[in-house]
């Protein structure tokens, strides 16, 4: 998440990898975001999302 820190916020990647979805995980993610600027008091939120997307996951091992 990208923020100025006073009024507005991005964010811009919520990756779940595929083996863990469908078990709620991203949105408990977004929910704590959410929470954090609410609490912050930022005022504007922005979630940046490509459908679909086939970016590859790098592991690093």
């Amino acid at each position: 998440m990208i923020s100025d820190g006073i009024f507005q916020a991005l964010i811009c990647d919520l990756i779940v990898l595929p083996e863990y979805q469908g078990r709620g995980i991203g949105g408990v993610m977004l929910t704590q975001l959410l929470l954090h600027c609410e609490y912050e008091e930022i005022v504007m939120v922005q979630l940046a999302y490509i459908d679909n997307c086939l970016c590859p996951i790098l592991n690093i091992s």
